[in-house]
């Protein structure tokens, strides 16, 4: 195992989108499709809208969430409602 510390939450949250988008990929050259679950909340915002930003054929993944609270999806704690301000709303909005 290798530990890498980023001295930025950006940077961090941009490494790590690299790295499951590259498995995203991975999944879809030898399946076919790739599933991802999310993550949701405030903490994994800043990843969202980076693996959001990633040029993936996003019509091929299926996308849920780890976790979702009992509220409609325009409230504003909803988990739903965050993923698509944040992943959905980027290149990852042909889902």
């Amino acid at each position: 195992m290798k530990l890498v510390i980023y001295q930025y939450k950006q940077e961090a949250a941009e490494a790590l989108a690299d790295i499951v988008a590259m498995q995203l990929q991975v999944a879809i050259d030898s399946r076919g499709k790739a599933g991802i679950a999310v993550p949701v909340g405030t903490t994994p915002t800043l990843f969202l809208k980076a693996l959001g930003d990633i040029d993936l054929d996003w019509t091929k993944v299926n996308l849920t969430t780890t976790d979702e609270r009992q509220v409609p999806v325009e409230h504003p704690r909803s988990n739903a409602r965050l993923v698509k301000e944040t992943l959905i709303s980027r290149e990852a909005s042909n889902v």
